[in-house]
């Protein structure tokens, strides 16, 4: 199976060095309510979806997450709020699908933004969506703060989810787990952008 939130970073993904390397681990720490759907998609035959999975698939509709006042400021709560801001945009994005949102929120050279980008726009235009929603966030976590290196540990909820054509049928499919993420969020002056994102596992 393949677990779209992860498999679309593996082109990239290592999660990268020591995250307590030159920088002190910080205590800040957010726990998100437990999601009321999600999922992600992992391969499977192209079918049509049971009653059950097809009426809740049709009866999801992505709304487009507002960006948090506390996401504006150059601290570790803001930082944090980005960080779970930055991932309600990548459930978004796949599930409505817009890929717009995402872009500027994310470095140019973000390879693992890319990847989300890309891939919504996939989904566009071949009329394609998930659904339902394709994650949650479970807790974050600041795990280095400096000047110049500010990292984020996130882990999420992979909830089931179906890839649907525009007639419903089924294109992939993934069953919920877990996942956890390093994100380095930077700080550009007056902004947070997404600069790496790794996979913990």
């Amino acid at each position: 199976m393949v677990v779209i939130v992860c498999g679309a970073l593996l082109a990239g993904c290592d999660g990268g060095s020591d995250p307590t390397t030159s920088a002190a681990t910080a205590s800040v720490t957010s726990t998100s309510p437990a999601p009321t759907s999600s999922s992600s998609p992992a391969s499977s035959s192209s079918t049509s979806a049971s009653a059950s999975e097809s009426a809740t698939s049709e009866a999801y509709v992505p709304v487009k997450p507002k960006f948090p006042k506390g996401a504006k400021e150059n601290s570790e709560a803001g930082a944090v709020a980005f960080v779970e801001y930055y991932w309600a945009v990548v459930n978004y994005a796949l599930t409505k699908p817009d890929a717009e949102p995402l872009i500027p929120i994310s470095e140019t050279d973000c390879k693992q933004c890319d990847q989300y980008i890309i891939l919504a726009n996939d989904l566009l235009s071949k009329s394609e969506r998930f659904a339902p929603a394709l994650l949650s966030v479970s807790t974050t976590s600041i795990v280095a703060w400096t000047s110049k290196d500010v990292r984020v540990k996130a882990d999420l909820l992979l909830l089931e989810s179906w890839r649907l054509s525009s007639s419903g049928e089924v294109r992939d499919k993934q069953d919920s787990e877990k996942a956890s993420f390093l994100l380095r969020p930077t700080w550009n002056g007056f902004e947070w952008k997404m600069k790496v994102i790794g996979d913990l596992g």
